[in-house]
């Protein structure tokens, strides 16, 4: 099931709004990524990465209104199982999962892929990902555990380089699943 063209032009300006007003409110509670003691992280992802993120830790995680605009398949994320989310270039995570460099490193996935892919392209394939798939399934859910799983092992490469590869081999429009 592909995600119409119309559905998206119509949700994309209001969860752009959403995320954009949600990182202000929070902007006081930013910090810069590079300010936290993940140290082995930083030579896994780009400079600019590193120094356009910021991390807002909180007890409370402000969960986009993707299933209230009509969104098949978000009304399945159990919002209390979830450790962090990512919007743009603002990680928001809860205080212990902060602390752990795989889980951490899993939110740093995920802002890498909305530098990479730009918040429009970002959007569109991930919400069609999620419709098509599910949050269990998501190929976007996926490749952001996989490349936790190879940092966690210490395999030494760039965490940002490889998805780069990943997404310039995927043709324009066409989701992740069908990439592979």
């Amino acid at each position: 099931m592909s995600l119409p063209p119309e559905t998206f032009r119509a949700v994309y300006p209001r969860l752009m709004q959403w995320m954009n007003e949600t990182r202000a409110t929070h902007a006081e509670a930013a910090r810069p990524v590079l300010s936290l003691p993940h140290r082995r992280l930083w030579t896994y992802f780009e400079p600019a990465t590193l120094a356009q993120t910021k991390v807002v830790v909180t007890d409370q995680l402000p969960l986009a209104p993707f299933a209230a605009l009509g969104l098949k398949r978000f009304d399945e994320w159990d919002a209390q199982r979830m450790f962090g989310v990512t919007y743009l270039d603002t990680i928001f995570i809860r205080p212990k999962p902060c602390a752990d460099d795989t889980l951490f490193c899993m939110q740093m996935v995920r802002a890498a892929q909305w530098r990479i892919l730009g918040p429009e392209r970002f959007l569109r394939l991930y919400i069609e990902d999620i419709a098509r798939l599910g949050p269990e399934l998501s190929v976007f859910e996926d490749r952001m555990s996989e490349k936790a799983e190879m940092f966690e092992t210490g395999m030494r490469f760039n965490i940002e380089r490889s998805l780069l590869h990943d997404y310039l081999t995927l043709p324009e429009g066409k989701p992740p699943h069908e990439a592979n």
